[in-house]
C-alpha cells in the first residue's frame, strides 16, 4: 500500500478485521490512508466509505432522546475528555497543562483535535460541543 499498489478489496477486509479486534480507530486509519495512495476513483470512493463505517467517533450513541432517534456523538479518551472537562472548566492551556502534566502546546494541539472531530466551527460552539460529550 504505501508503494502506491492498493488492493481496495483486501485494505476493507484488513481494516474491517482491525475493528473486529478492537482497533476501530486503526481500521479507519488504515482505509484513509490507502484512500489517499490509490488513483482509482472507485476505490478511493469505496474506501473513503469503509474508512467513515470503521470510525469509532461517528458511531450513533442514543441520548435522552431515546433510542429510536439517535444522535451521532464523538467517542472520546480518556486524555480528551480530562482535558475538556478542564476546557469547559474555563482553564486556560497553561493551567490545563499543569494540572495533567503536559506543555501547554499539547494542551492546544488536543483541544486543536477535539474541535475538528466535533466539527466545532467558533470556540463557544466547541464548549456547548464539549458540555454535550462529556454529559454534562
Amino acid at each position: 500500500m504505501l508503494a502506491g499498489d492498493v488492493d481496495p478489496d483486501e485494505v476493507t477486509a484488513a481494516a474491517t478485521g482491525l475493528r473486529a479486534a478492537g482497533l476501530g480507530w486503526d481500521g479507519s486509519r488504515l482505509a484513509g490512508e490507502a484512500a489517499l495512495r490509490t488513483t482509482d476513483r472507485r476505490a478511493i470512493s469505496a474506501l473513503l466509505a469503509c474508512a467513515r463505517d470503521l470510525n469509532p467517533a461517528t458511531e450513533p450513541v442514543a441520548d435522552d432522546a431515546g433510542p429510536d432517534h439517535p444522535t451521532p456523538r464523538v467517542a472520546l479518551t480518556e486524555r480528551e475528555r480530562e482535558v475538556a472537562a478542564l476546557v469547559v472548566e474555563g482553564l486556560t492551556y497553561r493551567e490545563i497543562g499543569a494540572r495533567l502534566f503536559l506543555s501547554a502546546k499539547t494542551v492546544e494541539h488536543h483541544v486543536a483535535r477535539l474541535r475538528h472531530r466535533l466539527g466545532s466551527a467558533t470556540r463557544s460552539e466547541l464548549f456547548g460541543d464539549l458540555r454535550a460529550a462529556l454529559g454534562r
